[in-house]
């Protein structure tokens, strides 16, 4: 079997994930460094202290990053107000004990949501290159995904809450935009119903603990966000976008944006057809990661931890290893880029398009279940990477 195979590598690869891991926690705790995880902990801070609309201002919301570590270059606060609700809590602790336990309970749950997805694919899941950026960086890739994969494993017999988590998603809506397409096109009724309640739900409460001040403020920062995308202000490598990866190569705006819009439509055209047909469940979830990775032009590396949703799938089917293994490389190689190496072509968006292609190939006939016999449920327990 080939799972079996990977079983070696990807448990070294895990390993040593863990380890770096490890050392980045730990010296955190002695020696605070810079962590994207700052820009959460300052907004809370400031919402802690009543000023959730200074977490938009970019002066103030500075200076208490600066008050934990010395910063290089800008780190913008640029969720929206309800984040704000899940951070609070963070801002009652010291940056690196806050910085330590985020990593940790974001991490935490996002084993638990493999464990219900994929029990038997612990290690070829802890050696998905994405997972390292998030727990290095303090990234929300962990509790996105999370979030993610446990409302696919809901979805059959638990529509409801699985719409409950999907909504929840509203902290980062430009990971949203292809959900509410593709729970029509399944005609997932009451999953719908559990994600409009819990995004509307959240919002509303967000009002109406802050208030509207901070709304205002995050709508009114919406160009330096828009930049970000369309400029490269956080530079174009770290960009996942097929508009990011064009520009780097020098593609002009307009051709860039042309088609990444054309690529976005194909990909949510694609999930949405999946869905609408009723494919295994493995293959719908696998096919909206890939989607979701292709439609924003917001999007960075640690947000292509929902690829590791179709990349199980696919590794579980046994084919087209190869290609598997070069949309892994190509999300390492990411990761060796985000790590300090700018240099060469920004490739992140073909892993999401070869696991795309992979999934329509794997699901061209209505129901092709020669793989297994159980694929309208999250990953059996006698698969081979346990």
């Amino acid at each position: 079997m080939s799972e079996g195979r990977l079983r070696l590598p990807a448990m070294t690869i895990a390993l040593l994930y863990l380890f770096v891991s490890v050392v980045a926690l730990v010296t955190m705790l002695g020696d605070p460094y810079q962590m994207d995880f700052v820009a959460y902990w300052a907004a809370a801070q400031l919402a802690l202290d009543g000023n959730p609309a200074g977490a938009y201002a970019l002066d103030v919301h500075r200076a208490v990053e600066l008050s934990a570590i010395q910063l290089r270059g800008a780190l913008p606060f640029s969720y929206p107000p309800c984040f704000l609700l899940l951070l609070a809590p963070f801002g009652l602790l010291a940056y690196p004990v806050a910085a330590f336990d985020w990593v940790l309970l974001s991490f935490a749950a996002y084993g638990a949501a493999l464990r219900r997805w994929a029990p038997a694919m612990p290690w070829l899941a802890l050696s998905f290159p994405p997972l390292l950026v998030n727990v290095v960086t303090g990234q929300a890739g962990l509790l996105v995904a999370s979030l993610f994969i446990g409302a696919m494993a809901l979805l059959p017999k638990r529509p409801l809450l699985a719409g409950l988590l999907l909504g929840l998603l509203v902290v980062k809506p430009q990971l949203g935009l292809v959900v509410p397409l593709v729970l029509i096109a399944g005609r997932e009724w009451r999953a719908i119903a559990g994600a409009a309640a819990a995004a509307s739900g959240l919002v509303l409460l967000s009002l109406l603990v802050f208030g509207w001040s901070p709304w205002s403020a995050w709508l009114g920062n919406a160009g330096l966000i828009a930049a970000i995308a369309s400029e490269g202000l956080a530079g174009w490598h770290r960009m996942a976008s097929v508009y990011g990866a064009l520009r780097l190569v020098g593609v002009p705006s307009l051709p860039a944006w042309l088609v990444h819009v054309v690529v976005a439509l194909a990909a949510a055209a694609a999930a949405g057809w999946a869905w609408y047909r009723k494919a295994p469940l493995e293959a719908r979830a696998g096919a909206l990661a890939a989607a979701t990775a292709l439609a924003s032009p917001y999007l960075f590396v640690y947000d292509t931890l929902l690829l590791v949703v179709p990349f199980l799938w696919l590794v579980g089917r046994g084919r087209h290893l190869a290609l598997l293994g070069l949309a892994w490389a190509i999300l390492f190689l990411a990761l060796v880029q985000v790590a300090g190496w700018s240099g060469g072509p920004n490739l992140m968006p073909l892993a999401p398009i070869i696991l795309l292609g992979l999934i329509l190939w794997e699901t061209r006939q209505p129901r092709d279940l020669s793989a297994s016999a159980k694929e309208t449920e999250p990953l059996p327990r006698a698969a081979a990477l346990g």
